[in-house]
C-alpha cells in the first residue's frame, strides 16, 4: 500500500462533521437524554406534585364551601317553615288577615306568595301572587310530613318553583319560596363560582352565573342535602364550579419558569457534548472511510490516526487486516471461478484446467499437475494396475493449452501415494520418481509440493506444484484451498455419475428402469434402422399371490432372483430392464423372429423352475410377449405397447408361454380396457349379483349349504361369468371391494332366508389374497355379521392354498381370529398347490375342498381316484370336513360317497342359481336334492 496521508480537520469542519455523522448525532442525542431527561423528569415530577397538592387543598376547600352553601340554603328553608308555623291565627272563614300585621312584611320577603287552604279545600286567605296552574288543590294525605317541599314546573320558567306546604289542624299553608331568599347564600359564596342545585336525575332548580361553555379543567365541589326528615322531599345535590387557578412566581407562570430553566441546561449540555464527540468521532470517521474503500476493493492509502490511545491502535490493526483481506479476496475470486465451473456442471477436464490455471496465478508455482486415479473409489483405490490420468499447466504457457497423459499405477508406487498423507514434499523421502513423472515436460522446478485430495477414505488425486525456490507459509494455505476444490470437483463428478446411474437403473435389481429402458431402446432403434430388433415383455405369473401372501420383502427377493436368471440367459448385447412391479423388458438388437422366439421359450423354461426363498419353493413361471421391429413398429411406444398386448395374449392362453404380436391383439386389448372401465362402474352401480350353488350331503342327498358365486349383469353384454372379469379385478384394485360386497350380500341373503323360515346351515364365500393382506378382513367379517344379524357359524370363508404357503403368518393370524369367532375356514383347490403336509397340519382350516381337476376324471383315470382317496383320507385323519366340487355324473357321486366325502357340489345337482331359483329347490320342501342339471 502507499504511504499514509492525513489531513486534520479544522474546528468548523469538525463541528460540521459531527452534525453530519449519524453516530455523532446519536451520541449527541444520548448526551442530551442523559443530562436533560433527569432534569426534565425531576422538574416535571416536582411541578406535578405541587399542582396535585394545591389541587387537593383547593378541592377540600371547595367541598367545604359547597357544604356551607347547602347548609345555609337549608337554614333559609327552615326559616320559611318557621315563619309559616308562627303565622298568627286566622280570622273566621272567609275573612282575610290584617294587612297591617307586622308579620306580613316578613312573609313577602321570604315568599312570593302564600295561601291558606282550609280542610274543605277552600282558599280562605292569600297574600302575594301564586300561579293557579302551580297550586295543587288536593289537601295533604294522611301520613304525609307536616312540612313538605314541592317542585312545581311553570311554563316559560328556566327552573321549577320551590313550594312549601305546611299542614295544620284546620287546613294547610301553600307558599311559593322566593328565589332571592332561598339562593341568596350561594350568590354570596364566591365571585368566580357558579352553582347548580338539582334533585338526583332531575332538572336544575336554580343556577347562579350560568356559563354557556364550562372550562374543561374546572374544579367541582359536590354535597348532598338531606330533606327527607324535615320536608319529606328528595335530597338536593349542590355543585359549585370554579375555573382552574394558574400557579405563578414573580409575576410569571410557574410552568414558564421551568421551561426556560430546562432550555438553559440543554444548551450547556449541547456545547459540552459537541466538544467531546468531536474528539472521538474524527478517528472513527477516518476508520469508516477506510472500511468503505476496503468494501469497494479500492487499493487506497491506509488509515492513519495520530493518537497514542486505543484509536491509534485500532487504526494500525485495521491496516494490517485490510492487507490480509485484500489477499483473501483475490484468493476467493479464484476459488469462486472454480466453484462456478463445478456448480455449472462443466466437464471435469475443463474444471481441472481452470484449477491448474488459478494454481499458477495464486501460488507462484512454475508448474501445476493433477494426478487423478480413475475407477471406483474406496480402500481398493490404491491397488496396483489402476489407471492414472495426468493433466498439467506450465507458467510460460498459462494462457495456452495444457497437457494430458495417461499411465498405470505400478505395484512399487502405491506406498508413495500412502506417504502423501503425512508430508507434502515430493517425491516422498527415500524414493525415486514414479514412472508417470517421465511423461511431464521439463518444468525447471527445483521444489515440489504434493497435496493429496482425499474422498471416501482414500486418496483420489494429487495436486503437484513446482517452485523455483521453497515457498512460504501463505503459499501452503493457497495450495490447501486448491486441493480442497480438487476434492470437491472429483466428488461432484462422482456424485453426478452415481445420480445418473440411479436415474436410469432400478435400485432393487440393478437392471435398467423405465427411463433407462427408454434411452437404450431409442438408441437401439436408431442404430438398427437397417436390421431387425425384438422387444420381449415379461410378466411373472402368480407373483401377485406370493407378494400379497408372503409380504413385499419376500416378493423383492423373488424379483432379484428373476432378474439374475434373465441376465444369465440373454446375450451380452441385450438390454434387460425392469419396467415396474413384476414386469421386465428385454431388448434384443439384430435378431429375427426365430431367434426371439427361441430365447422366449428358453426364458419361460428358466423362470418355470421353482424359486427357493425363505426355505420354501415357489413356482411362478412367466408370460412373454414378443414384438419385432420394423414389422410391429418403428418407435419405442408402439413396440412396448404391442409387446404388452402379446404378453396378455400369452396369459390368456394359459400362462407360462410366449406369444408373438398380431394385429388382432390390438382390438382385444382395447376391449379389455373397456371392460375394466365398465367393471369400475359396475362396482358402484350395483351391477354385480350373487348366484348360489347348493352343496349336498353325500349320505342322504339333502342340501346342507351353498356357495355364493358372483356374476356381472352387464347392461350391454348380459350376464358375465367370473372368468370374464375376476382376473381383471385381481390385476386392478377392485378385487378387495368386490370381495367385501360379496360377503355382505351373502350375509344379507342368509338373513332374508332366515326371516322367511328357509333352513340353510351356512353359505360359503371366496376371500381374495388382497383382503387378507390388507389386514381389514376381521373387521369386515364382524361388520357383515353384525349388520345383518347372522350367526358366525352360518358363514364359511374359502381361501386358496397358495395364500397359506410359505411365510403366511399375517394371513394365518387373521384367519385364526375369524375362526375364533365361530366362522368356518375352507381350503379351496387343495392338491393343486405346493404346500407340505407339515404346513397343512398347522393351517387354521375346518373344511378341505377337493378340486374339480381330480373329480372330473373319476371313473376314467385311476390316478385321479388314487389322489382323491388320498386327499379324503388325509382330511379325515386331520378331522377336517370335506367338500368335492365339479361333480357332473352319478358315477362320480357314487365314488365320492364310497370314499367318505361329506359334501358334494357340481352341475350334476344344480348350476348356480339366482336367489329366487334357489328358494324353489326341493330342499326347502323337505325332499332330497336329486340331479336337476
Amino acid at each position: 500500500m502507499a504511504a499514509p496521508r492525513e489531513t486534520p480537520p479544522g474546528p468548523a469542519a469538525g463541528r460540521a462533521s459531527v452534525l453530519r455523522s449519524r453516530v455523532g448525532r446519536r451520541i449527541l442525542v444520548m448526551f442530551l437524554l442523559a443530562a436533560g431527561l433527569p432534569v426534565a423528569l425531576a422538574a416535571f415530577i416536582g411541578y406535578q406534585t405541587l399542582v396535585s397538592f394545591l389541587g387537593e387543598q383547593a378541592q377540600r376547600s371547595l367541598t367545604r364551601t359547597t357544604r356551607d352553601g347547602g347548609m345555609q340554603v337549608l337554614g333559609r328553608l327552615l326559616e320559611a317553615k318557621s315563619l309559616l308555623e308562627t303565622w298568627p291565627p286566622l280570622v273566621p272563614a272567609g275573612a282575610g288577615a290584617d294587612p297591617a300585621h307586622p308579620m306580613l312584611a316578613g312573609l313577602s320577603r321570604v315568599f312570593r306568595g302564600a295561601r291558606w287552604v282550609d280542610d274543605q279545600g277552600q282558599v280562605r286567605w292569600q297574600v302575594g301572587e301564586i300561579a293557579s296552574t302551580a297550586v295543587p288543590l288536593s289537601p295533604p294525605r294522611p301520613g304525609d310530613a307536616a312540612a313538605r317541599l314541592l317542585l312545581v314546573p311553570v311554563a316559560g320558567a328556566p327552573a321549577p318553583r320551590v313550594m312549601l306546604r305546611l299542614a295544620q289542624p284546620q287546613g294547610y299553608w301553600l307558599a311559593d319560596v322566593h328565589p332571592a331568599h332561598l339562593w341568596g347564600p350561594l350568590a354570596e359564596t364566591a365571585a368566580q363560582a357558579h352553582w347548580e342545585v338539582r334533585e338526583p336525575g332531575g332538572p336544575v332548580l336554580d343556577g347562579l352565573r350560568r356559563v354557556a361553555q364550562p372550562h374543561p379543567h374546572e374544579a367541582v365541589g359536590r354535597w348532598t342535602l338531606f330533606l327527607g326528615g324535615e320536608f319529606g322531599a328528595t335530597d338536593w345535590e349542590f355543585e359549585q364550579h370554579l375555573p382552574p387557578v394558574e400557579l405563578e412566581f414573580a409575576g410569571l407562570p410557574l410552568l414558564r419558569w421551568a421551561v426556560q430553566l430546562g432550555a438553559v441546561v440543554l444548551l450547556i449540555v449541547v456545547l459540552l457534548s459537541l466538544t467531546q464527540i468531536r474528539r472521538t468521532l474524527v478517528p472513527l470517521e477516518a476508520l469508516l472511510d477506510g472500511t468503505r474503500r476496503l468494501a469497494r476493493r479500492e487499493r487506497a492509502e491506509p488509515v492513519q490516526v495520530r493518537s497514542s490511545d486505543e484509536f491509534g491502535e485500532l487504526a494500525r490493526s485495521f491496516n494490517e487486516m485490510a492487507g490480509r483481506i485484500d489477499a483473501q479476496f483475490q484468493s476467493l475470486e479464484a476459488l469462486g471461478l472454480i466453484d462456478r465451473a463445478i456448480v455449472s456442471g462443466h466437464p471435469l477436464p475443463e474444471v481441472l484446467d481452470q484449477l491448474l490455471r488459478q494454481a499458477l496465478l495464486r501460488t507462484g508455482a512454475v508448474a501445476a499437475v493433477v494426478v487423478r486415479l480413475t475407477g471406483a473409489g474406496g480402500p481398493s483405490s490404491r491397488s496396483a494396475g489402476r489407471p492414472v490420468l495426468l493433466q498439467w499447466r506450465l507458467r510460460q504457457a498459462v494462457d495456452g493449452d495444457g497437457g494430458r497423459a495417461e499411465s498405470v499405477l505400478g505395484e512399487t508406487e502405491r506406498p508413495r501415494f500412502e506417504a502423501l498423507e503425512a508430508t507434502m514434499d515430493w517425491p516422498p523421502a527415500g524414493s525415486v520418481a514414479m514412472a508417470w513423472q517421465t511423461l511431464l515436460p521439463d518444468t525447471g522446478a527445483t521444489h515440489w509440493w504434493a497435496c493429496p485430495a482425499r474422498w471416501q477414505a482414500s486418496c483420489q488425486a494429487v495436486l503437484l506444484l513446482g517452485f523455483m525456490k521453497p515457498p512460504g507459509r501463505r503459499r501452503r494455505h493457497e495450495a490447501c484451498d486448491l486441493r480442497d476444490r480438487l476434492a470437491v470437483a472429483l466428488a461432484a463428478h462422482e456424485r453426478e455419475q452415481v445420480l445418473h446411474w440411479r436415474a436410469v437403473h432400478d435400485d432393487l435389481t440393478g437392471l435398467a428402469n423405465r427411463h433407462g429402458l427408454n434411452e437404450q431402446l431409442d438408441r437401439c432403434l436408431e442404430a438398427s434402422t437397417a436390421s431387425a430388433l425384438a422387444v420381449l415383455f415379461i410378466d411373472l405369473d402368480h407373483f401377485k399371490d406370493v407378494n400379497d401372501s408372503l409380504g413385499h420383502e419376500m416378493g423383492d427377493r423373488l424379483l432379484q432372483q428373476a432378474a439374475e436368471r434373465l441376465q444369465a440367459v440373454v446375450p451380452r448385447e441385450a438390454v434387460v430392464a425392469r419396467a415396474g412391479g413384476d414386469e421386465f423388458v428385454i431388448v434384443l438388437p439384430q435378431v429375427d423372429e426365430g431367434r426371439a422366439a427361441a430365447l422366449a421359450r428358453q426364458l419361460c423354461e428358466r423362470l418355470a423352475v421353482p424359486f427357493v426363498c425363505g426355505g420354501h419353493e415357489h413356482v411362478l413361471g412367466a408370460s412373454i410377449g414378443v414384438a419385432l421391429a420394423p414389422q410391429h413398429g418403428v418407435d419405442r411406444a408402439t413396440l412396448l405397447r404391442h409387446a404388452d398386448m402379446a404378453m396378455y395374449q400369452a396369459k390368456q392362453g394359459g400362462r407360462g408361454r410366449h406369444a408373438l404380436f398380431a394385429a388382432t391383439m390390438d382390438e382385444a386389448l382395447s376391449e379389455r380396457s373397456r371392460l375394466l372401465a365398465d367393471l369400475r362402474r359396475a362396482v358402484v352401480s350395483d351391477e354385480l349379483v350373487l348366484h348360489y350353488q347348493p352343496r349336498v350331503d353325500a349320505r342322504d342327498g339333502c342340501m346342507r349349504s351353498a356357495e355364493a358365486l358372483v356374476r356381472w349383469q352387464h347392461p350391454e353384454l348380459g350376464l358375465l361369468s367370473p372368468a370374464r372379469f375376476i382376473a381383471l379385478a385381481e390385476e386392478s384394485d377392485l378385487i378387495e371391494a368386490i370381495g367385501i360386497w360379496v360377503m355382505r350380500e351373502a350375509c344379507a341373503q342368509m338373513a332374508r332366508w332366515q326371516r322367511q323360515g328357509l333352513v340353510l346351515e351356512r353359505v360359503s364365500v371366496n376371500v381374495s389374497p388382497r383382503q387378507l393382506v390388507s389386514g381389514r378382513l376381521v373387521g369386515e367379517v364382524d361388520r357383515a355379521l353384525a349388520d345383518h344379524g347372522v350367526a358366525p357359524d352360518r358363514l364359511e370363508l374359502e381361501v386358496t392354498e397358495s395364500l397359506l404357503v410359505g411365510d403366511a403368518k399375517q394371513a394365518c393370524e387373521q384367519l385364526e381370529a375369524v375362526r375364533r369367532r365361530g366362522v368356518l375356514i375352507a381350503l379351496d383347490d387343495f392338491g393343486t398347490g405346493y404346500s407340505s403336509l407339515s404346513t397343512l397340519r398347522q393351517l387354521p382350516v375346518d373344511v378341505m375342498k377337493v378340486d374339480r381337476a381330480f373329480v372330473k376324471d373319476l371313473g376314467q383315470d385311476d390316478s385321479a381316484l388314487a389322489v382323491t382317496r388320498t386327499i379324503l383320507t388325509l382330511a379325515r385323519s386331520l378331522g377336517k370336513h370335506t367338500v368335492a366340487e365339479g361333480m357332473e355324473t352319478a358315477e362320480q357321486a357314487d365314488l365320492l360317497r364310497e370314499l367318505g366325502c361329506d359334501e358334494m357340489q357340481g352341475f350334476f345337482f344344480s348350476r348356480p342359481l339366482t336367489p329366487a331359483q334357489f328358494e324353489a329347490l326341493p330342499q326347502f320342501a323337505g325332499a332330497a336334492l336329486a340331479s336337476i342339471g
